[in-house]
């Protein structure tokens, strides 16, 4: 799912993303071919597929300064809702976030970390998306799959490994929220 208007997700804050040069290359200095979490700290732009009302549009519900926990490499370590480590997603059918890795880069991979707790309504996404773009304007789908996940208070952590290696400088990660979707970390790996 790719937004028709940046206008619902303004809850998140200016999502627009900055105009680049698709042949803007890592510097030879930081160039290799070992394969790392290409977002490490990087904060996400969010899009919010429908507008996020009034009740929800508080931290609590929907996080907005907890954010920066998303790719700080540090795990929850509670099975609970209310482990200060997880960025909240609450309502509004889906989030669509989008990551600048600073350069263009080859992307091969990406992995979520969600909560499972039957008894606070939070569960993991039932589908989740994955697009890569080189200028953040087109954009290329390159993995599309349902979700799902069996016990309660556990973390389901979902790695996706992409049939390709992709040339990228963005990568935009869409996932379903039909009531609560807890995540502690996102990483998103290449080179």
């Amino acid at each position: 799912y790719l937004p028709e208007t940046e206008e619902v997700g303004l809850y998140y804050g200016d999502s627009t993303l900055p105009k680049v040069d698709p042949k803007d290359y890592w510097p030879k200095a930081e160039q290799n071919n070992t394969k790392k979490n290409l977002i490490a700290g990087k904060p996400p732009y969010i899009f919010s597929e429908e507008e996020i009302d009034f009740a929800r549009a508080t931290e609590y519900y929907n996080s907005i300064q907890a954010l920066p926990l998303l790719t700080d490499g540090k795990f929850a370590t509670r099975a609970t809702y209310s482990d200060p480590a997880l960025v909240h997603f609450t309502g509004a059918i889906g989030r669509t976030l989008t990551f600048d890795l600073g350069h263009t880069s080859a992307v091969s991979g990406v992995m979520l970390r969600f909560l499972k707790e039957d008894s606070s309504g939070v569960q993991p996404p039932q589908r989740i998306v994955v697009y890569v773009s080189l200028d953040g304007e087109n954009w290329e789908k390159v993995y599309d799959g349902e979700n799902s996940v069996q016990g309660t208070n556990i973390y389901q952590k979902k790695e996706i490994s992409l049939k390709n290696t992709y040339k990228a400088r963005f990568v935009r990660v869409y996932f379903t929220v039909s009531s609560h979707v807890f995540c502690d970390e996102i990483e998103v790996y290449g080179t």
